[in-house]
């Protein structure tokens, strides 16, 4: 007889087993092997694989539509089970989806079997050896044998680029290395760009390589340049077909290069010194084999889109204008900083979408699967990477000369010999032949007021999209909820009732967090600054006073110091009206210590000039006259460029104010002025002075013969001279004279203006009223000076130094 307790184990070990043997079932059905799928009437698995699909690419349209209701709850087991979820329609984990495939590495890879980590290491470490003994050649081979052991890990990518961008093409002095070897990292992260075309950090830093090392580096003049050769067609470029100038064909072809590349050949003429054909062509000879999108072996063929450099990116939906591998030629305004902003706009592509407020909605699940967070910089400055290269390439074509359509460049201008003339001869009067900025090939966006049109209006945008600009209404709306709410962070963890029962709404606490998040991006972006530059440069009249400057710095080079002082004036005056006018420009640091540093210019010129150093001797003479006990001290430490500075520093602001829209009226309207010549004189001797001046040579030039000085005096009384002295000294003031006693006396009278009644338009005192008034406030000077070494240290007292010696 059975026991019991026999009974209840073998009823026991028939319940575990069964239940092994359903768990073992159940596992095997959900993890769907092959033979344990559910049937076909229950699961359609077409229409599973189509629903792997829809999820990842968030389109539901072309799924087929279920057979019955079964199938609906059928195909949603069906599809996830462990191996269907993990399948390459689900997950997109292959190599050919996440980049493109290289079959020959894949093999040495599987060849490899476990010990590729090992070969990885050895490589690496060997790549390391060959960078200490500076064979860079060895070194590039091991570096690409690394990241293709491992081409989906994106650090050694990053890493190597990097490297190979900065630190090794430093170490080679001829700049056509140097560049050879920054393209060769630019390409090398390129390559690893496409093979992990989901990768933000890799799009992002291939812009960073093109914006920082043509942009900050040493010699990013000649960089620039090499950069442009390598979009040029090799046949334009041939330097043996325009080598010997004296044949007329190969000199017409090198004016046809001139004119299809004036931007090129402009920096490399004033930039970098090359007056001459010839050395222009020993350029293009010394970098004939600079990296090139064109084919070698077939000059003007396009490389395919892998093989090309400049590196650019696919054609891509968000950036319909941006340049890519496909445009049949690169214009001359092309420039690493064109090629930045198409790789920067292409990193957002992978990026979550922007909101415009700070706490925009949160990603669904789906999407955390289909953005990329990028590791650095923070995301809200890796949006604005394209609006900044925008505002590079827009500095660098007003720095260069290219200010609006309008703009010409005449080669020739500054020609100082045969063998310096591009065009022919030019004789003193002619300038030369003008290059215009717009050729056949050119793009529109050719000048710096079109790029610092679009750079604007690509700052506006990113600050709108990203909740970085508000409405002077919307900030005032949540300035008004958030203005009882404490700045506390643990309000927003409470809920709906405890919150109520604090005196608080759920929308107070979420408009003070707008505020706090608005207030620190606008601060880690810089966005206010970067707007209110744009805005200001993309005027019209900035862009006029901007190539005023820039002609008074090209003749102050030429040698030409007295013309350049009066241009120097006309420009930092016409500057000011800039400055008036954009006041948030105007205030922000760089443009502030800019100015200063273009009125030094003119101060430097003034200094100079006999004038100033005239009336410093005379002031240092007076000095020891009046001081005769002082005369040692002036001996040991000559006052003289000390006050020739000071009077040229005066003497600047002083002729910029005269220029003031307001000084001029009232200089007008003292010269119109009918009072007697008492009157006058009592208040305005120096306006008297010009009026009898003009009147007098008036009657001159009227008279048949020289008049007598007598004759001079009585005809600088009479009325209707003094008439035509007024009528003159007014045309004068609104178009040019050959007369230069009537622009003296306008200037003298307008300074003495400024003096008497605008003492808050020169620099020149230290009682101002209002420190708003100054154009340039003290600590922007202080900064520049010191920047340009110009405070001079005092003279130590001998007491303290000896005192100083004894400790």
């Amino acid at each position: 007889m059975t026991n019991p307790n026999q009974k209840a184990v073998q009823r026991r070990q028939i319940i575990y087993i069964g239940l092994i043997i359903a768990l073992l079932t159940l596992s095997l059905i959900w993890r769907g092997k092959e033979s344990f799928r559910l049937p076909s009437f229950v699961a359609d698995y077409n229409r599973v694989g189509a629903l792997h699909q829809a999820r990842r690419t968030h389109d539901f349209k072309e799924v087929p539509a279920a057979q019955s209701p079964i199938n609906v709850v059928g195909d949603w087991l069906a599809s996830r089970t462990i191996l269907e979820q993990a399948s390459r329609e689900s997950l997109d984990l292959r190599e050919v989806d996440q980049g493109d495939a290289e079959v020959d590495a894949a093999f040495v890879r599987l060849t490899l079997t476990g010990s590729r980590g090992l070969a990885v290491t050895y490589l690496w470490r060997q790549a390391m050896e060959y960078q200490k003994r500076n064979e860079f050649h060895k070194f590039e081979q091991t570096v690409n044998a690394v990241v293709r052991l491992q081409p989906n890990f994106t650090t050694p990518w990053l890493y190597q680029s990097c490297n190979i961008s900065y630190n090794v093409s430093v170490e080679n002095d001829r700049l056509t290395d140097m560049y050879y070897y920054i393209a060769r990292g630019i390409e090398l992260l390129a390559k690893g760009e496409r093979l992990n075309r989901d990768s933000p950090d890799m799009r992002y830093y291939i812009a960073f390589y093109y914006q920082n090392k043509f942009s900050v580096s040493d010699k990013v003049t000649t960089l620039r340049s090499m950069m442009q050769l390598s979009a040029i067609k090799p046949s334009e470029r041939n330097p043996n077909a325009m080598r010997d100038q004296s044949d007329p064909t190969q000199r017409e072809a090198f004016q046809n290069f001139v004119r299809k590349n004036p931007q090129l050949c402009r920096r490399l003429r004033e930039k970098l010194g090359y007056t001459q054909p010839k050395q222009i062509v020993q350029f293009l000879d010394d970098n004939e084999r600079v990296p090139t999108r064109y084919d070698r072996d077939r000059q003007d063929a396009v490389m395919s889109p892998n093989e090309q450099f400049p590196a650019l990116p696919p054609r891509f939906p968000e950036g319909p204008g941006e340049l890519h591998p496909g445009v049949a030629e690169l214009d001359d305004t092309f420039d690493a900083f064109l090629a930045a902003r198409a790789w920067f706009l292409y990193s957002l592509t992978v990026v979550p979408p922007p909101t415009s407020e700070p706490d925009g909605p949160q990603l669904k699940a789906a999407d955390r699967f289909r953005y990329r967070i990028p590791k650095a910089p923070t995301l809200i400055i890796f949006r604005q990477g394209a609006p900044r290269a925008q505002t590079y390439f827009a500095e660098r074509l007003q720095t260069e000369g290219w200010f609006d359509a309008d703009t010409r460049w005449y080669p020739d201008e500054r020609a100082d010999s045969r063998a310096e003339t591009w065009f022919g001869d030019r004789n003193d009067v002619s300038r030369g032949d003008a290059l215009g900025n717009r050729g056949e090939a050119l793009a529109s966006n050719a000048s710096s007021r079109e790029a610092w049109a679009k750079s604007f209006a690509m700052w506006a945008l990113h600050g709108e999209q990203n909740g970085l600009r508000f409405s002077p209404a919307q900030l005032l709306n949540y300035q008004e909820l958030a203005r009882s709410v404490p700045d506390d962070d643990r309000l927003s963890m409470l809920n709906d009732e405890q919150l109520k029962a604090a005196g608080f709404r759920r929308e107070q606490i979420r408009a003070r967090n707008i505020l706090n998040a608005y207030d620190r991006n606008r601060n880690m972006t810089n966005i206010g600054y970067f707007l209110a530059v744009t805005e200001a440069e993309q005027d019209p009249q900035t862009v006029k006073a901007r190539q005023k400057l820039f002609d008074a710095a090209q003749t102050e080079q030429a040698g030409r110091k007295s013309e350049a002082i009066t241009q120097y004036v006309d420009a930092l005056a016409a500057w000011r009206q800039v400055l008036l006018r954009f006041k948030d420009f105007h205030r922000a640091d760089k443009p502030e210590e800019d100015t200063y540093d273009m009125e030094l210019k003119l101060v430097a010129l003034l200094e100079r000039s006999p004038e100033i150093q005239e009336r410093a001797r005379g002031t240092a003479l007076a000095m020891q006259a009046m001081m005769p006990f002082a005369h040692e001290a002036v001996v040991a430490y000559p006052p003289v460029p000390d006050f020739a500075r000071e009077i040229a520093e005066r003497e600047a602001n002083l002729r910029i104010a005269a220029e003031d829209p307001r000084v001029q009226e009232r200089v007008d309207a003292l010269m119109s002025d009918k009072k007697d010549d008492a009157a006058i004189a009592k208040d305005w001797h120096v306006v008297l002075k010009w009026k009898r001046a003009i009147a007098a040579e008036l009657a001159n030039r009227a008279a048949e013969k020289p008049l007598t000085s007598p004759e001079r005096q009585k005809a600088a009384d009479e009325p209707r001279w003094r008439a035509k002295a007024v009528e003159a000294f007014l045309v004068a003031g609104t178009k040019p004279t050959a007369w230069a006693e009537l622009n003296q006396a306008r200037d003298e009278i307008a300074k003495a203006v400024v003096e008497r009644e605008f003492d808050w338009l020169p620099e020149y005192r230290d009682n101002f009223k209002d420190d708003s008034n100054r154009w340039v406030r003290p600590e922007a000077v202080r900064i520049v000076k010191q920047r340009l070494n110009l405070i001079r240290a005092k003279p130590s007292d001998p007491s303290t130094e000896s005192t100083t010696e004894s400790r």
